[in-house]
């Protein structure tokens, strides 16, 4: 479920993600996309569910930012997320089209929905508020780099 705190801050979107077959779990409640902004650094961030099922978290990084147009393994410092960032491009079927850097919940350990063939009973579902709080912590990290440069 959603933080309710930011529940003014967010566009919400269900059901993007066909879930035919997939096993009952957390994951049944959850929307499968959501974008806000972050009330601390004012970066618009999102969560995506990937057609596999695991969660993946993004944040816009502002045009003239020393980040912006990286290639996310030349970003640095590396910020602290999740399995370390994974992706970086624009963005523009979003609300708001910009830069985004993410980071996905598809690694060693992580429990992905559909991979039944590998499922590990130690993997674990890395779950919306979980997401949420690793893309707060990437804003911070944006914003940090920008006070920094």
């Amino acid at each position: 479920m959603i933080d309710p705190r930011l529940a003014p801050l967010c566009i919400s979107t269900h059901d993007l993600v066909k879930r035919s077959g997939w096993e009952a779990g957390p994951w049944d409640d959850e929307p499968d996309r959501v974008e806000w902004t972050d009330p601390r650094s004012g970066l618009g961030c999102l969560v995506n569910r990937a057609p596999a099922g695991h969660l993946c978290g993004y944040v816009r990084v502002p045009s003239g930012h020393p980040w912006h147009g990286l290639d996310y393994g030349s970003v640095r410092p590396h910020p602290d997320v999740h399995g370390g960032l994974t992706f970086s491009d624009e963005f523009d079927r979003l609300s708001v089209a910009g830069y985004w850097l993410g980071f996905d919940c598809a690694h060693l350990g992580d429990r992905i929905i559909l991979d039944r063939q590998s499922i590990d009973p130690d993997d674990r579902y890395r779950d919306f508020a979980y997401v949420m709080d690793e893309c707060a912590d990437l804003a911070a990290a944006v914003q940090a780099a920008a006070v920094a440069s």
